[in-house]
């Protein structure tokens, strides 16, 4: 899960600034300790929502692989992972930026492979899907205030990347077999 049109809320910021370095520098602190802690806080409100649908589990099928800004991976159960992305995606757009004033919009690319497949290989390939996520989301409102997911379950096919595997998708009439 990566956050929208960040680069272009941080222009903005510098730009306010007018060239006050000291003013800059403190509302680049500012705007980055309310990212950190409102995607942490979305995070936290996924893992409670799926608590409540799995309360006889002891231990959450979700684990934290990266929480930094609004960079975010997890690995959790392939049967709740789509799931998991919608979750975190509406809670964070539910938070509104200490120092913008603006809420929160973030593109997720969704991973559903073996337990067996070789971690890097997925990982490079939820990358592509976010990427792609984020391609629809501009083509829709180029400001970044879309959402949107994209994900591919993975049958055990090794492609060099997304594009190569979804070669497969394609019907004889030139049609495609994704959403």
């Amino acid at each position: 899960i990566d956050g929208n049109a960040m680069g272009t809320r941080v222009g903005k910021i510098y730009e306010s600034a007018q060239n006050d370095w000291e003013l800059c520098r403190q509302s680049l602190r500012a705007f980055s300790e309310s990212i950190q802690t409102d995607f942490e806080a979305a995070f936290q409100e996924m893992l409670e929502q799926i608590r409540q649908a799995f309360p006889e589990q002891h231990l959450l099928p979700v684990r934290p692989v990266i929480l930094a800004g609004d960079d975010v991976c997890f690995v959790t159960a392939g049967s709740i992972g789509l799931e998991a992305a919608r979750i975190f995606l509406q809670q964070l757009a539910k938070k509104v930026n200490r120092l913008d004033h603006t809420n929160y919009a973030a593109c997720a690319g969704i991973a559903l492979v073996h337990t067996k497949f070789p971690f890097y290989q997925a990982y490079e390939l939820a990358e592509e899907l976010c990427s792609n996520a984020k391609k629809f989301g501009a083509s829709l409102d180029d400001s970044g205030r879309i959402s949107a997911m994209d994900w591919h379950i993975a049958f055990g096919q090794l492609k060099d990347d997304l594009e190569r595997i979804r070669e497969d998708y394609t019907t004889e009439d030139g049609g495609r077999l994704e959403l």
